[in-house]
């Protein structure tokens, strides 16, 4: 019987990617997480996470940003991430709460965001959380804005933007999203 020996598998991969951390902030990863991944050579466009003070990142399952993607959880803010992965050129901004379930995919220039990043009329924006269900698909160009929760195997059409609560197991299209088909099922 041959020996088989098991080969470390890093749970951080970075292909041209960089991360700016504060000290404060916090990784935690329990399967593995690709920052840049996809990427070839001669791309200009690398993934870059940002971390604030006191901020944290859990990932729980694989999950894969690929090249292009800008990821920046603001002082104090949690992104949360199961399996699944968010297609080049994908930005989000986490100041207060976002969770991403597992078996998501993610396509191309999508904006998620749980805050305006600003302040108006001198009142801060603390963010409201987005929540993202299961098997959930959303198409590229999409804008999810805060305090949004997407049910599980939601399907979400490009150039959406979801701006209310999307109900499990629908489709939603336009601006503002609204529910197309019902009953609907991805691979």
């Amino acid at each position: 019987m041959r020996n088989i020996l098991k080969k470390r598998i890093p749970k951080l991969w970075l292909k041209n990617a960089k991360i700016d951390k504060c000290s404060s902030s916090v990784i935690y990863i329990k399967n593995r997480l690709v920052l840049g991944d996809k990427h070839k050579r001669g791309y200009k466009r690398s993934t870059l996470l940002r971390m604030g003070r006191k901020s944290e990142l859990c990932v729980e399952d694989i999950f894969r940003f690929y090249y292009g993607c800008d990821i920046q959880i603001f002082d104090g803010g949690r992104l949360e991430l199961g399996s699944g992965f968010c297609n080049s050129d994908t930005k989000i901004r986490c100041k207060n709460k976002i969770s991403i379930g597992y078996d998501v995919a993610i396509a191309h220039d999508v904006l998620i965001m749980d805050c305006d990043g600003h302040s108006v009329n001198g009142i801060e924006d603390l963010g409201k959380p987005v929540k993202i269900g299961n098997h959930v698909w959303i198409g590229s160009k999409v804008i999810i804005l805060k305090g949004v929760t997407i049910g599980e195997n939601s399907i979400i059409a490009a150039g959406s933007v979801v701006t209310k609560d999307v109900p499990p197991n629908v489709t939603v299209a336009g601006n503002p999203a609204r529910i197309v088909r019902q009953n609907d099922t991805w691979r």
